[in-house]
C-alpha cells in the first residue's frame, strides 16, 4: 500500500437472508486482533436510514411526493450513516487495523433509488450524495448510483455474498411478516426492496470497472462474490476469503456453543428473527442449499404458505431476479474441489488469474460461446 493511499474497508456485502449472520460468526472479526471491531452483527451503518424512513412512513414513497420535513429529516440521518461509516474507516486506519464491515446491498443506496424500484417510474428527484465531514462534496462516476462520493466508495474492497433467490426471497418474507409493525410498515414494500439483485448488479459493475483500472495494491483481484451454498459446504473457501481480508484462520469458528433458551427468549423480536436459527445452532447447518430447487415446485409451496397475491408476487420477482444471480454465480470463487480438477495457480482468487481454468464453468461456457 503506498503512502497515499488508504487501506482498503474490507466490506462483506450481502443480500437479506444470504447466510451473511452466518460468514460474520465464522469469520469472528470481533476476535479478531487484526480488526477493529465495527458496530452491533458487524457493520449495518446505514441501518439507521431505513429505521427512521419506516418511522416516518416514507419508505419507498418517491422524494418528490415528500414533506419539507422529512426531506430534511431524511437527509440527515443518510448524512449521519455515511459520517459514521467514514468515522469507523478513519479509526481502523488510525489504530493501525483492518476495517471490516457488512452491509446489505441496497443499504448503500438513497430514496430515490428505493422509490424507483418499488415504483418504477414515478421518482423526479435526482440521486442523493453525501458530502464529507470538512463540506467537501465528492464527485460521482456514471456507475456510482449509491450515495456515497467515488472518493469513499473506492475504499472499499468488496466481497459480495449471494443466495438462490428462491431460498433467501421467501425467508426473507417469512422474517418480515414476524416484525412489529412500528419497524415493518409494509411487507410489500419491504419485498420490492430486498426481493431483487439490481442493487448488487449495479455495485458489481462500479467495484469491477474501478479495479480494472485501478488494481489492488496488495494484488487481490477485486471484486470477490461467494454463493451461500460454498460458504456453508466448503471451510477452505471461508478461509482464504478471511484471510484475503487480514483475518487469522486460528480465531475463525466452525463451531459454537448453543444459546440458552433464557437467552433467545431475551432477544427483541427483530433480532430473534434474523439470528434465532443461527444463535439455536451449534454449527454450519448444510440442510438449506439450492442444489435440485425447482422454483415451479417451490412456487406452489409459496402460495400456500403465503396467500395467493403475495406468493404470486414472490415468484414473479425470483424469475426477474434469476439472471442478475446466475450473472453473478458465474463469476463466483471456487472451492478447490470444483476447478475442474486443478489446483489453483493464484492464491488469491476462484476464478479470478491469467488461467482460464480459474474461470466458473458459467463463464468458461459463455466465453466458448462468443469465440
Amino acid at each position: 500500500m503506498s503512502s497515499t493511499s488508504p487501506p482498503p474497508l474490507y466490506t462483506l456485502i450481502t443480500n437479506t437472508r444470504t447466510a451473511s449472520n452466518l460468514a460474520v460468526k465464522i469469520l469472528n472479526p470481533t476476535a479478531q486482533p487484526s480488526v477493529h471491531p465495527a458496530k452491533l452483527l458487524g457493520g449495518y451503518y446505514f441501518f439507521p436510514a431505513l429505521m427512521k424512513a419506516n418511522s416516518i412512513d416514507v419508505r419507498g414513497k418517491p422524494v418528490s411526493l415528500w414533506t419539507a420535513s422529512e426531506h430534511t429529516q431524511m437527509a440527515s440521518i443518510y448524512q449521519s450513516c455515511f459520517d459514521s461509516f467514514v468515522a469507523y474507516h478513519a479509526d481502523a486506519t488510525a489504530a493501525g487495523k483492518h476495517a471490516f464491515a457488512k452491509e446489505h446491498a441496497n443499504f448503500f443506496f438513497g430514496p430515490t433509488s428505493i422509490a424507483e424500484i418499488v415504483s418504477p417510474g414515478v421518482e423526479e428527484e435526482g440521486k442523493w450524495m453525501m458530502k464529507f465531514q470538512d463540506g467537501r462534496e465528492g464527485t460521482r462516476s456514471s456507475l456510482n448510483e449509491t450515495v456515497m462520493p467515488d472518493e469513499f466508495l473506492n475504499v472499499i474492497s468488496p466481497v459480495f455474498l449471494i443466495r438462490h433467490p428462491a431460498l433467501s426471497f421467501p425467508s426473507f418474507e417469512r422474517q418480515m411478516r414476524g416484525m412489529p409493525y412500528e419497524i415493518v410498515k409494509s411487507v410489500q414494500v419491504e419485498r420490492r426492496i430486498a426481493m431483487t439483485y439490481k442493487f448488487t448488479r449495479s455495485l458489481f459493475a462500479y467495484f469491477t470497472a474501478r479495479f480494472e483500472k485501478h488494481p489492488a495494491a496488495d494484488g487481490v483481484k477485486w471484486p470477490l462474490v461467494i454463493d451461500a451454498d460454498d460458504l456453508i459446504q466448503h471451510e477452505e473457501l471461508v478461509v482464504e476469503v478471511g484471510e484475503l481480508m487480514g483475518m487469522g484462520r486460528e480465531k475463525m469458528r466452525f463451531t459454537w456453543e448453543k444459546a440458552t433458551q433464557e437467552y433467545l427468549d431475551g432477544l427483541p423480536t427483530p433480532m430473534l428473527s434474523m439470528l434465532g436459527t443461527l444463535h439455536a445452532s451449534t454449527g454450519i447447518q448444510t440442510d438449506k442449499l439450492s442444489k435440485g430447487i425447482d422454483i415451479d415446485v417451490e412456487a406452489k409451496k409459496w402460495k400456500v404458505e403465503f396467500g395467493e397475491e403475495a406468493g404470486k408476487e414472490i415468484e414473479e420477482l425470483v424469475r426477474v431476479a434469476m439472471p442478475d444471480y446466475e450473472f453473478l454465480k458465474g463469476r463466483r470463487m471456487l472451492p478447490k474441489a470444483q476447478m475442474n480438477g486443478q489446483e489453483k495457480k493464484d492464491p488469491y482468487s476462484g476464478y479470478y488469474g491469467d488461467n482460464t481454468t480459474c474461470f466458473s464453468q458459467e463463464v468458461i461456457d459463455d466465453m466458448e460461446q462468443r469465440s
